[in-house]
């Protein structure tokens, strides 16, 4: 990705939780700007990459003298748009030492895990300590051989916080009841659901992104990628579950490590984020962090249950000084 492309789009996902975001807010279509951004813009027409800047709040992009000949012509020089002084080598570093760096990791409570009886106590903590967003765990006992948190158990945090739910419904036909889960959360709350739990995946992904919340699905060890394809191209998030859902405190599958390396090999041209879910340890972390994986749900395996303050276990995490401990 050139200077200018990796400019637009760190300005992009400040402000957007991801590209296909953007995408859906100025109409242009997302894979438009996928391929702009690791082609280079040089090739996109001007009136695109205005748009584009418009939206962020960057300086014009203007064309210079000797491309002005024709209307349609693609922008060759963006004189506005500052490249920080980065060379492409520059660049690869950067970009190398991101994907490496544990504090750009997103860590989620799995609040399934916490202890109901000083719910919000329990809430205050993970805050302090940092923590970036409330993974809720929604069981019907059908989908999943158990239950687990209730509408009203995500209802209640969202209103107690304002860090982001991340609503992970192992329920079956999600249609039928989406709408009871929408309605009490906040725009760019993330919602996951199982494609196999439901007849049209795509319809109900939709609502969600209708409700402003950022889609996600979920998949469990037994689903291949190649059943989830054309929905990778809707969703901003996708889950992976490194064990069967329904349960914590179970051991990781390992085959499912050869899933995520393919996911990762597949999010930046279909532009969606990979999440962990599942017997995430620190070892898993180690591992699959530096790959790509954008976010872990930290449970019994590392976060509940521990004799260690919240803050401390958060704060080694962050650091890179990873102990299950």
């Amino acid at each position: 990705m050139d200077p200018k492309s990796e400019k637009i789009k760190s300005e992009i996902l400040k402000k957007y939780p991801s590209v296909r975001a953007f995408a859906r807010e100025t109409g242009i279509p997302n894979g438009t700007i996928v391929s702009a951004l690791n082609n280079g813009i040089d090739g996109m027409a001007w009136s695109k990459v205005n748009q584009i800047c418009s939206h962020l709040g960057l300086d014009t992009v203007t064309l210079e003298p000797q491309d002005v000949s024709t209307s349609n012509q693609s922008v060759s020089a963006y004189a506005q748009i500052p490249s920080a002084g980065l060379n492409d080598d520059a660049v690869k570093d950067n970009r190398a030492e991101e994907e490496s760096d544990f504090c750009e990791l997103e860590y989620n409570a799995s609040m399934m895990c916490a202890d109901f009886g000083h719910l919000e106590e329990e809430v205050r903590r993970l805050e302090n300590a940092g923590i970036d967003s409330f993974h809720i765990d929604i069981m019907d006992g059908r989908y999943v051989p158990n239950f687990a948190m209730s509408l009203n158990d995500m209802a209640y945090i969202a209103q107690i916080t304002d860090k982001p739910l991340d609503v992970h419904l192992m329920i079956e036909h999600p249609s039928t009841h989406i709408d009871l889960f929408l309605k009490k959360l906040r725009p760019g709350d993330t919602v996951y659901i199982h494609p196999e739990a439901e007849y049209h995946p795509s319809t109900t992904l939709q609502k969600i992104i209708d409700y402003k919340m950022v889609p996600g699905i979920a998949i469990n060890p037994g689903t291949s990628i190649e059943t989830i394809m054309e929905m990778l191209q809707i969703v901003d998030k996708v889950l992976v579950m490194s064990v069967n859902p329904g349960n914590a405190g179970q051991m990781y599958l390992p085959y499912v490590g050869k899933k995520i390396d393919k996911l990762v090999r597949m999010r930046k041209e279909m532009d969606f984020e990979i999440f962990w879910d599942g017997a995430c340890g620190p070892d898993k972390i180690a591992e699959y962090g530096p790959k790509g994986v954008k976010g872990f749900v930290l449970g019994t395996t590392i976060l509940f249950g521990k004799d260690r303050p919240y803050d401390e276990i958060i704060k080694n995490l962050r650091e890179g000084e990873l102990s299950g401990k």
